[in-house]
């Protein structure tokens, strides 16, 4: 759930220019324009 919460992802080698090993990101609210409630409704959901 804290990871959902806090937009953690990683970059793929090979799937974005210039990337050439894994690596973590963190995103908070990428997908915010979709999501028509808050994100904690979301991450209660989850869990």
């Amino acid at each position: 759930m804290y990871h959902f919460f806090f937009g953690y992802s990683s970059k793929v080698a090979d799937t974005e220019a210039g990337v050439v090993s894994p690596g973590p990101v963190f995103s908070a609210c990428f997908g915010s324009p979709f999501m028509p409630l808050h994100s904690s409704a979301y991450a209660e959901l989850l869990s």
